[in-house]
This record gives structure tokens, C-alpha cells and sequence, in this order.
């Protein structure tokens, strides 16, 4: 039996708390797991029905400085989420597949940010950067991909499928240590803080608050635009950046990927950061006309991608916090990433009208922008 996951959304009007206590306590809707309230009082809505009734139009989101040039950042960590498959499918049939999965990636986002460079920033040379400050400061370092430094293991916790606009917390990556713990660990002296989350800044100013005394912190260096300022990815060093996402995030499975959320029954989990679980909006900048189709084509991407690896690849080879939310749906340790896949697939696309066409067409032979074609190798 699997779960159909329905949101209830409401705004907050007088009354609305003990409202919408008492519905979500009548047995028919509290009874079935496939029903989620969300009161998205973290969201904070900009968006009232009266402004939507004067056609405030969504490109107003998208206004910036025109000019600045505009650069939306992928990050490539090449098989460090995909160590796992790498043991057992063989590493470069792995690397095969995950670099014409990056390709089409970047494809479908330069359909989108038509006008923008896509820039793919390698794993590789962030750890040459935090291998050469290492030697001459102090690193107290957030990045779980980079070696290096004191590490600090935090991320952010959302709810699942809500507007996901702000987290309900910081709290310690799942697997390491309660934050409390990790910074306890840490002697006392003076520090370099290197945030990861480079978008908002969120998480590092958190963790700001939560050092003690005893640890000071000089500066916070955000690790991409410190990558991104030397020039080699886009000519000159000002840049309006749109978001940066982690390619590891949209390979369904792989380690260490998808949005850390609560689920109704309380456990923390990873889910995919695609739809149905994940506001694309919101968690990765795409246009809201937009999220349904790209999210389609990405969950096509992964069938492919895991249909390439010959040898079938089971729930029960991926990675616990994954494993267990795919569990909470309904499918078991023997259900293939493929047919996990499909199934989404399927489920998002039952609405979608015939007339429109969401087949995945080989991508066009073109040569890559310059922002992106010295970046590709793995």
C-alpha cells in the first residue's frame, strides 16, 4: 500500500490554532498517513490572496541587477556521493553514467536560465582551497564534502512537501553527533568558519550563535564564492548568483542527498529534492511555471540513469535516511531504483494533458558555454 501524500494549507486567520487543532484531531483525517497539515507559519507568506487578485506577476522574483552577470552554480563532488554504487557496479561505468546525467542537467537548466551561465564547479578545486587555508589559519569547517579543519556536521531540518521557504532548525547532519556535541569537541581559539550554505548564509549564522565564548570567529568564508572569485569559472570576479545546488541532490539515493524533513509520524528523514517532497521555488530558484515539467524530467533522468548501470540497484544499497522514507511510503528493501522512479514518474504525471509533450528527447549536440566547459571532468 503506498501513500498518496494530500497537504492542507492555511493561512493564519483569528482562531486559526485552535481551528485547526481540533480538525486534525477528527479520527477520518488523523487516522490515515497520507494526510499532512502544515500551518506554514515558518513560511511567512508574501503572497496574500488580495495581492494575487491584482496580478502581482512571478517575475517580480526574478528582478536583479542586469548588470552583474548572472550565474546559477552546480556543484559536482564526482563519486563521493556515489561511493556505494562505485564498490558495486564498478567505478567507471558509474562515472559514466553520472557525467550524462550532470550533461542533461545543465541542459535542462540552461532551458530555463536561457540568458544566465550555467557554472559547474568541481569538488576538487574547493579542497585545494581548503587544503591552502588549513595551513595558515584555523578552520572550523561546515562542508561535509571537503576534508579538513575542525568539522562541524549541521543541517538544515524542513517539513516535507510545505513551502519550505525557512527550517524549522539547525540540527546535527543525521548520522553525526547532536550539534551541542560537535561544538563541545572543538578546543577553544581562534577560527576561519567555512559555510557551505552559501545562498542565504542560514545555517553559519546560526551556528554563529551557538559557539560558545571560548571559540572565537574571525571571519566566515562562504566556500563556493570563494571558488567563484577567482575567475576561472566566469571572466571577472562580481556575479549576481541566482542558487547553487548540489548535483548529489537530484541522484535519488546517493549519499548524503535530498532535504532533510520531518515526517507526520516525527521521524527525520531525506527526500529527494524533487516533486512531490520538495518546493524546487523555493530549495533551488525554479520558476513555479516550471517545477512540475523539470521535476518530471529529472525523475525520467534517474531511471536512466540507474537503468545504465546494467545490474539492478535495490532500495536496500542506498542510504539509510533515504531508505527508510521510501520504506515509510511503502516500498520495501527489495524494490529497485528503477521501478522506484517510475513510480513517481507516474504519479506526477497523471494530470498532465496529452497535449503536452514532457518526452525526454536525446539532448541537442551543442557545444557547452564557456562558463561550463572547462568544468566538466569528474
Amino acid at each position: 500500500m503506498f501513500s498518496v501524500v494530500i497537504m492542507l494549507f492555511f493561512r493564519k486567520r483569528e482562531g486559526y490554532e485552535s481551528k485547526l487543532e481540533d480538525v486534525a484531531r477528527e479520527v477520518p483525517i488523523a487516522k490515515p498517513k497520507n494526510i499532512i497539515f502544515t500551518s506554514q507559519s515558518r513560511t511567512k507568506p508574501s503572497i496574500s490572496s488580495s495581492e494575487l487578485r491584482k496580478k502581482i506577476s512571478f517575475q517580480n522574483f526574478y528582478k536583479s541587477d542586469d548588470s552583474l552577470k548572472k550565474i546559477y552554480a552546480v556543484r559536482n563532488d564526482g563519486l563521493w556521493a556515489l561511493e556505494k554504487l562505485s564498490k558495486s557496479h564498478g567505478e567507471q561505468k558509474v562515472l559514466e553514467a553520472k557525467r550524462g546525467f550532470l550533461n542533461d542537467f545543465v541542459y535542462y537548466l540552461q532551458a530555463i536560465f536561457s540568458k544566465d551561465s550555467i557554472v559547474v564547479v568541481n569538488l576538487k578545486s574547493q579542497q585545494n582551497f581548503i587544503n591552502v587555508l588549513n595551513k595558515s589559519k584555523k578552520v572550523i569547517n561546515m562542508d561535509v564534502c571537503t576534508n579538513g579543519g575542525y568539522r562541524l556536521y549541521v543541517s538544515r531540518l524542513f517539513d516535507i512537501c510545505d513551502g519550505q521557504l525557512e527550517p524549522r532548525a539547525v540540527i546535527g547532519r543525521l548520522g553525526y553527533p547532536l550539534v551541542d556535541k560537535q561544538i563541545s569537541d572543538i578546543p577553544s581559539g581562534t577560527y576561519v568558519l567555512v559555510d557551505d550554505d552559501v545562498a542565504t548564509g542560514y545555517t553559519g549564522g546560526k551556528v554563529l550563535s551557538l559557539l560558545p565564548r571560548r571559540i572565537k570567529i574571525e571571519s566566515t568564508l562562504k566556500l563556493l564564492h570563494e571558488d567563484l572569485k577567482t575567475g576561472k569559472y566566469v571572466p571577472g570576479k562580481s556575479f549576481n548568483l541566482i542558487d547553487v545546488v548540489d548535483l548529489r541532490d537530484f541522484i535519488i539515493g546517493s549519499k548524503d542527498s535530498g532535504l532533510v524533513v520531518t515526517l507526520p509520524d516525527g521521524e527525520i528523514c531525506r527526500v529527494p529534492y524533487l516533486l512531490p517532497y520538495v518546493s524546487l521555488r523555493s530549495r533551488a530558484m525554479i520558476p513555479p511555471t516550471e517545477e512540475l515539467e523539470f521535476s518530471i524530467k529529472l525523475w525520467r533522468l534517474n531511471v536512466g540513469f540507474y537503468k545504465s548501470l546494467e545490474k539492478p540497484v535495490l532500495l536496500s544499497q542506498t542510504y539509510p535516511y533515504f531508505k527508510n522514507f521510501m520504506k515509510y511510503i511503502g516500498f520495501s528493501e527489495k524494490s529497485s531504483m528503477v521501478d522506484i522512479c517510475l513510480w513517481h514518474l507516474n504519479q506526477l504525471s497523471i494530470n498532465i494533458p496529452s497535449k503536452k509533450s514532457l518526452t525526454l528527447s536525446k539532448r541537442e549536440t551543442r557545444p557547452m558555454s564557456f562558463s561550463t566547459e572547462s568544468t566538466y571532468a569528474l
